[in-house]
C-alpha cells in the first residue's frame, strides 16, 4: 500500500531537489552565489577535519571549531551546507526548526 506525501514531505523533496541540481551538479551554494561544493573545498575539509580528528573533551561543535579554525572561509560555509542537508532528513521531533537554523549559522560564520 503506498503512503501519500503530506505537505511537508514534499517541502523536504523540493529542498533536496534544489540542493542537488545547485550543489551537487552545478558546484554552486544553497545559501550565496559562491561555487562552495568544489573538490578543493572538500579537500580542505579533508585536510582540517578527516586529518586533524579531536579525540579529547568537549562539545562537537566547539570541537569543529578548533579543527576547521584554519580552514578558508569557503570550507567552512561548505561544511554549514553540508549540515542542512544532513538536518534536511533528521526526524522533525528530534531538533526544532531553531536549532538546526543555530547551529548551522554558527558553522558558517
Amino acid at each position: 500500500m503506498s503512503r501519500s506525501k503530506s505537505a511537508a514531505d514534499i517541502d523536504i523533496l523540493d529542498a533536496a531537489e534544489k540542493w542537488k541540481q545547485q550543489c551537487l551538479l552545478d558546484g554552486g551554494s544553497l545559501f550565496s552565489e559562491e561555487s562552495l561544493w568544489t573538490r578543493g573545498n572538500f579537500e580542505q575539509l579533508r585536510i582540517h577535519f578527516v586529518q586533524n580528528p579531536d579525540e579529547g573533551s568537549g562539545k562537537f561543535y566547539e570541537k569543529l571549531a578548533q579543527q576547521l579554525e584554519h580552514a578558508p572561509p569557503e570550507a567552512k560555509r561548505l561544511w554549514a551546507e553540508m549540515t542542512w542537508v544532513l538536518f534536511l532528513i533528521v526526524y522533525r521531533g528530534v531538533l526544532k526548526p531553531e536549532t538546526k537554523r543555530d547551529q548551522i549559522r554558527q558553522v558558517w560564520e
